[in-house]
């Protein structure tokens, strides 16, 4: 386990709550009769208090009222800073500790290193609804009791495990007919400006046009606030640019994403992209609250309902169902390394099938990476586009490389461009960089695409995807629509987390 090693009182500790948890399991079923005389109310009044004091000493329990606590390693998964309950983010630093907190270890990395001491370790592989809070503050034993805790809105059945996901949805989106068609698929970045300045959404119009299959619109990047996404989108559908409009779980719930995406597919945006998003300790408003009513696995769920015709609620999307293509973000560069694997396996169970990674520096560690990702047939379920970005500067490499958590900018990418001081050949070399590694990426087995993050310097991007001979880009005609209702994630078959 990267980063964490447990003591022997934590492990002696660790068995102790484990076997509390099986006692536990095998009395509180046999307590439901007295639940149901008493009340599920009164009856959660009565022990929530002595739960919370023992879970609150023990775990940093934050009374969700729907504890996972066994299927994650005895961790509370709500003490992460983005209460993401079905893996870590792709901030984790490279000592495992916590984007948002650095002086702590990461909530996931922690589980996983914990998991491997108890005999949950399979339930890793568990896709864990969001919370429904509506339970929040009540006693978890006695919602486990009722059975209220494994209820899950929708009209999916309970959570899943990682598995072969269903057929897909054929949707009407180009990235889509690219990457059927068999092309290697290209798609660059679009951050909103800081103000109303549409000149400035023009101005990636006139210099992108024609350079990527897709343009991905940023969602508040780092957390800082920007133009709005679903505006730009818009504006670039009606220019001619087809979107992949980024949704970040940090600033929406599940009500204001839904109706986000009524309005991206009602202007025929049908390109999505999933994301927990940077948590606000790191924007230009740490002041405010961060939502994460959602983590990313269950946004993609929610999506993929809404394909099938539903609302995450169970009720039926009048007239049509919208026609997304789905795609995720992970990050092989962050760890633990075994959580990756998994963490992309849930979000092609849950309905991805794309996955854009973060910025790659260190080849050899990503080949490592797509070398599992073959193995385990993943790439066969979602589309891998990697992540490539020319470097402007020196300072912004070094700031990549010491500040940016989840990012790993090897030292001689500094040396190389710390060689020059003028800025105009930092540029030229961060440029060359970017090419050179761009042209490594395409030769590694299951990459079928890049995702080119050029921040703020969208000239960078039309010569090098000219220098990899992909310009100009195919035009293809739309496929064919097909409606396939009523697919479910429990039906898919266990996939041993060994195997991962």
């Amino acid at each position: 386990m990267q980063g964490m090693e447990l003591s022997r009182i934590d492990i002696w500790r660790l068995r102790l709550w484990v076997r509390g948890w099986q006692l536990a399991e095998a009395v509180l079923p046999r307590l439901a009769p007295l639940v149901a005389r008493l009340g599920a109310e009164r009856a959660s009044r009565w022990l929530r208090w002595p739960e919370q004091v023992f879970k609150h000493l023990a775990f940093s329990c934050q009374e969700c009222g729907q504890c996972v606590l066994h299927y994650i390693g005895m961790t509370c998964p709500m003490t992460c800073p983005k209460q993401l309950r079905n893996g870590p983010c792709g901030g984790v630093r490279a000592d495992g500790h916590c984007e948002v907190y650095p002086e702590r270890p990461c909530v996931w990395l922690l589980a996983f290193a914990r998991a491997a001491y108890t005999p949950y370790t399979g339930e890793l592989r568990r896709l864990n609804p969001p919370v429904d809070w509506r339970l929040q503050g009540e006693s978890s034993w006695v919602t486990y009791i009722t059975g209220r805790d494994q209820v899950v809105t929708g009209h999916q059945a309970p959570p899943c495990y990682v598995g072969t996901p269903p057929p897909p949805l054929t949707s009407d989106s180009p990235l889509e007919r690219v990457l059927q068609a068999g092309h290697f698929a290209v798609a660059c970045e679009v951050s909103p400006p800081v103000g109303p300045n549409l000149e400035a959404i023009q101005r990636h119009i006139d210099v992108l046009r024609g350079y990527a299959d897709v343009y991905n619109v940023t969602d508040n990047q780092g957390a800082a606030v920007h133009f709005s996404p679903l505006v730009t989108a818009i504006l670039l559908k009606q220019a001619g640019l087809e979107p992949v409009l980024q949704l970040t779980c940090r600033d929406r719930n599940r009500l204001a994403l839904q109706s986000d995406l009524l309005g991206a597919a009602g202007m025929g945006i049908n390109t999505v992209l999933a994301l927990s998003g940077d948590h606000l300790r790191s924007g230009d408003h740490p002041q405010a609250k961060p939502v994460y009513d959602l983590d990313a696995v269950n946004l993609v769920r929610m999506i993929r309902m809404m394909n099938e015709g539903v609302f995450e609620n169970g009720k039926p999307i009048p007239r049509r169902a919208p026609r997304f293509f789905i795609g995720a973000a992970e990050n092989p560069n962050a760890p633990p390394e075994e959580a990756r694997l998994l963490r992309l396996a849930k979000k092609a169970t849950a309905g991805a099938r794309f996955i854009q990674t973060q910025l790659i520096y260190n080849v050899p560690r990503f080949r490592t990476f797509m070398e599992r990702v073959v193995e385990a047939g993943l790439h066969e379920q979602v589309a891998i586009l990697a992540g490539v970005g020319p470097i402007r500067s020196l300072r912004a490499a070094e700031f990549m490389a010491r500040e940016v958590p989840g990012l790993d900018v090897p030292d001689w990418i500094i040396e190389r461009i710390g060689r020059y001081s003028k800025k105009e050949d930092q540029a030229r070399v961060g440029l060359e960089i970017g090419i050179e590694l761009a042209q490594e990426l395409r030769t590694i087995p299951g990459v079928r695409g890049l995702h080119v993050m050029a921040v703020s310097w969208p000239e960078a991007v039309p010569p090098l995807v000219q220098a990899l001979g992909l310009y100009p880009r195919p035009r293809l005609e739309p496929v064919e629509w097909r409606s396939l209702s009523a697919l479910s994630l429990a039906d898919v078959e266990a996939w041993p987390l060994e195997e991962l």
